[in-house]
């Protein structure tokens, strides 16, 4: 759950909240309580991405902006080496099915952490490039996907 000060603090970032009005307290305390209970049933990137960068400036303060990128790359090799093992039918699928799910939250989060040390909003940049994918028909046209050739 989040506290209060969390809450505020995700509002700030998401920009529902302006800062002055909070700076003067002009802020209802019922509806800091229901946007909290709001933030608390779902996690949006944007949210991930707030709340990684606090733990991760809190955890590893001194770490180059690269380094989570390096995390990316390991749990993607991760996913990739349990998918191989599920196709290869060499270790159980419940086993391989939880090393999947894992390494797939994991580089959810290292791409947050990676997108923190370069100044990108994460959900933004998932926004505009599915907004361009989705208008892709590799169907229609195979060559280069474009819906209107």
């Amino acid at each position: 759950m989040y506290s209060r000060e969390t809450a505020i603090h995700i509002l700030l970032e998401l920009e529902k909240l302006d800062t002055l009005h909070h700076k003067k307290g002009i802020c209802d305390d019922r509806w800091v309580e229901l946007i909290t209970k709001e933030l608390n049933k779902s996690q949006s990137l944007k949210v991930l991405q707030i709340e990684n960068k606090e733990w991760a400036n809190h955890n590893f303060p001194n770490k180059k902006s690269w380094q989570p990128l390096l995390g990316v790359v390991e749990e993607v090799g991760e996913l990739a080496h349990a998918h191989l093992k599920a196709t290869q039918k060499i270790r159980g699928n419940e086993q391989l099915r939880y090393l999947a799910i894992d390494a797939i939250g994991d580089v959810v989060i290292y791409l947050a952490d990676y997108c923190n040390q370069m100044g990108f909003d994460l959900e933004e940049i998932v926004k505009m490039t599915w907004k361009q994918v989705k208008q892709r028909d590799w169907k229609k046209n195979p060559e280069t996907g474009k819906k209107d050739e």
